[in-house]
């Protein structure tokens, strides 16, 4: 009987000390974390908020000035986005000679190399429906950012359909006087 009401003591004990040493480490790291203002942080701190502050005006890049260059554009990453989301069971490779003359050679080289176009149980096959294109913000010379959203249907091996979006962004820049895909981001 006392030996059992010794071990009950004991895990509390014990239950005790873990809960103390947490809330003392706890402690000691938010007293480390949060540090005082000191010097001319504690100036800036102090000094009222100018808002009437010039804004510089935003520059855009010449080829943004251009409708000839955002269609351009523009219709290049519609057509690689169509080539790239298209999954054909029966012919799974044939999406690389379409990308082949939109693409830098880095581009092709590491989408050649990527595995996930080979049709499966889910996504056995894939088909474009739509594409809805928005231009992204970007202020690298000689360089036009794309968001593209493909809405496609997915057949699975059963033949079962569903309807997805799949997202992309694609840089499109301007590479010895031709436009090219330099890059590509899909969610």
């Amino acid at each position: 009987m006392k030996k059992l009401k010794d071990k009950k003591r004991i895990k509390r004990l014990v239950a005790f000390s873990t809960l103390t040493a947490g809330v003392l480490v706890a402690s000691i790291v938010t007293f480390l974390w949060i540090k005082p203002i000191q010097g001319e942080e504690a100036k800036q701190a102090s000094l009222p908020v100018q808002t009437n502050k010039e804004i510089p005006p935003h520059k855009d890049n010449e080829e943004d000035k251009t409708p000839e260059v955002l269609q351009e554009t523009k219709r290049l990453a519609e057509k690689f986005v169509i080539a790239h989301a298209t999954l054909n069971p029966n012919k799974p490779e044939t999406y690389l000679k379409a990308i082949k003359p939109l693409t830098d050679e880095r581009v092709y080289y590491y989408l050649s190399a990527d595995d996930s176009h080979k049709p499966t149980a889910t996504e056995y096959e894939r088909k474009v429906l739509q594409l809805q294109s928005l231009p992204i913000d970007d202020n690298v010379p000689g360089r036009k950012k794309w968001q593209v959203i493909a809405y496609v249907e997915i057949k699975d091996e059963l033949g079962n359909r569903k309807k997805e979006q799949m997202w992309y962004e694609v840089s499109v820049s301007n590479s010895s006087g031709s436009w090219k895909i330099t890059g590509v981001g899909v969610k």
